[in-house]
């Protein structure tokens, strides 16, 4: 197997800084979150010629760790620490890329007014909203790309397929990017949103944004964890009630004294106490069908199987979140069965094994 290599690179176009000189390094990546790098760097003579202090700016600079050709992980530093002789750094994703951009119209780049600004609600000046349409996948696209207008990043589009659904955003909600794309995946049907860091030709990094319909499956991985030799083994059975429903009710937009409310309904816990939640995250939505999307899938996820499988399995896997896995297992308490699980995180460090956190999935 390929050592583990970490690099540098500038984050505005991707292009390669050299190689870190690490003493330790881990990395967890989380579907449709962003994920985290640690690095750490012992000083010695080939650090001090790397200038780190220099090259390593938080913002201005991202790593990516690396095994073969194969990115494990990358993204923007944001925050290093000089201590006992060592620096310890910590990085993003390519999510995190996103936080630090707002949904505005670009049009606001040239129209923009310091001072007092008349925004009328009901028929607000063009360039203070963005309209965008499609599939739930093709309005996020937009929102990066519309990111994208107000300063380069590395980050690869991909065509759209188009569709019925339609998201209006204010820019007077100064939300981020991150933010909106995050509530896509979080309504009934979303998609799964990732974004992919690779490796060009030219040795640049890039990130490509993909976003499933709604899943991301590249991989179904099936693994026995009873037979002998095999590089997988069950860790642990975590379950966590914490997100069970049948009822969630919801409130969005006010204007003067009327509210938008919604609720969703399911049966589908027969045998349990009815379990309201209430979700008052969204006081700027004005569309109904919109707030019932995110009302029904918290009461989806409230009525999944909430048990959370942990597994450790071989570095030479590529594991990825989003994929699938049928795992054989035999154990005093989940007895013989194959477990249909769906990879949500995928961490790792320079060791040669994987810790891989599953849910159950349906089918």
């Amino acid at each position: 197997m390929a050592p583990l290599r970490v690099f540098a690179f500038n984050v505005v176009d991707g292009a390669p800084l050299g190689r870190i000189p690490y003493t330790g390094a881990s990395w967890v990546g989380t579907l449709n979150e962003s994920g985290r790098i640690d690095v750490t760097v012992a000083w010695s003579a080939q650090a001090a010629a790397k200038d780190l202090r220099a090259r390593l700016r938080p913002w201005r600079t991202a790593l990516a760790v690396v095994r073969g050709r194969r990115v494990l992980a990358a993204g923007q530093i944001t925050r290093r620490l000089w201590k006992s002789g060592q620096l310890s750094i910590t990085c993003g994703g390519g999510w995190t890329l996103l936080t630090k951009r707002l949904v505005l119209n670009h049009a606001l780049a040239t129209s923009w007014v310091d001072g007092e600004v008349l925004i009328d609600e009901d028929h607000p000046a063009p360039q203070w909203v963005l309209n965008l349409s499609g599939s739930l996948g093709d309005i996020g696209c937009g929102l990066v790309a519309e990111a994208l207008k107000w300063g380069s990043l590395p980050i690869d589009l991909p065509a759209l397929t188009g569709g019925t659904n339609q998201r209006t955003y204010n820019g007077w909600d100064l939300s981020t990017t991150a933010q909106r794309l995050a509530e896509l995946t979080a309504v009934e049907g979303g998609p799964e949103i990732e974004f992919a860091p690779y490796l060009t030709d030219t040795g640049h990094l890039r990130w490509r944004f993909r976003a499933g319909s709604p899943e991301l499956v590249d991989t179904v991985w099936q693994w026995n964890t009873a037979s002998p030799g095999r590089r997988a083994s069950l860790l642990s059975v975590d379950e966590n009630g914490a997100d069970m429903a049948t009822d969630a009710y919801g409130l969005g937009g006010r204007a003067d004294d009327l509210v938008l409310a919604g609720r969703r309904h399911t049966s589908a816990l027969a045998g349990w106490p009815v379990m309201q939640v209430a979700d008052t995250s969204h006081s700027t939505v004005t569309d109904l069908g919109t707030l019932l999307g995110w009302l029904g899938e918290t009461v989806a996820r409230g009525t999944e199987d909430q048990e959370s499988i942990e597994l450790r399995v071989g570095a030479e896997y590529a594991v990825r979140p989003g994929d699938h896995a049928d795992v054989g297992v035999r154990d005093l308490y989940l007895g013989r069965t194959v477990l249909p699980l769906k990879v949500v995180e995928v961490s790792g460090d320079t060791g040669e094994w994987l810790t891989v956190r599953c849910r159950m999935r349906e089918g």
